[in-house]
């Protein structure tokens, strides 16, 4: 299994879209990790998420936090910033809001959104999740670039990236690593 598919398939549980990675990385793989090309996919299936999300049946004994990020609705996520939710409340899978966004990825949660309004409301980036691995550990071992790199550019500490380096397998987190000298 290519390393696109393990991300995919827990955030697209067996539909079509576990699929998306064959259909559209091939011709981009060679493309800048900035390019037109992969922005236009991004947004595509950010909005193919966020639609298919507003549909989405939310447990009602989450608290407002958690509801709406399972909802990805970053005025939600604000209301309850603003409301004194608990940043670092972990689900039932022992994952805060970052390790959680750190897990699902940058298709479902595009950086400059609701990561960044945690990150910027104080979210601890150094949590970890129960094997001991903090979000930017979880994030390059996923393969979601873009948030590993929205957490090293908001100082989250990088130490522990020694110790998991030879397992990434994407090559935009290969190159983040190279890049950040990590």
């Amino acid at each position: 299994m290519c390393y696109a598919c393990v991300p995919w398939q827990s955030a697209a549980r067996g539909t079509w879209l576990t699929h998306l990675p064959h259909l559209v990385l091939p011709p981009l793989l060679g493309a800048a990790p900035h390019s037109r090309a992969r922005q236009a996919i991004a947004g595509f299936v950010s909005g193919i998420y966020k639609a298919t999300a507003a549909f989405q049946q939310v447990d009602p004994s989450l608290p407002p936090l958690w509801q709406a990020i399972t909802k990805l609705d970053k005025a939600g996520v604000e209301a309850a910033i603003r409301a004194g939710a608990d940043l670092n409340a972990r689900n039932a899978a022992g994952d805060t809001p970052l390790l959680y966004i750190a897990r699902e990825g940058h298709y479902k949660f595009p950086p400059k959104d609701i990561p960044l309004a945690l990150i910027q409301a104080g979210a601890d980036l150094e949590a970890k999740d129960r094997d001991g691995k903090t979000a930017l550990d979880v994030a390059l071992l996923s393969g979601w670039q873009n948030i590993a790199e929205l957490l090293i550019k908001s100082k989250a500490q990088t130490g522990g990236v020694a110790a998991i380096k030879g397992a990434v397998t994407c090559p935009d987190c290969k190159r983040i690593i190279a890049q950040y000298a990590l």
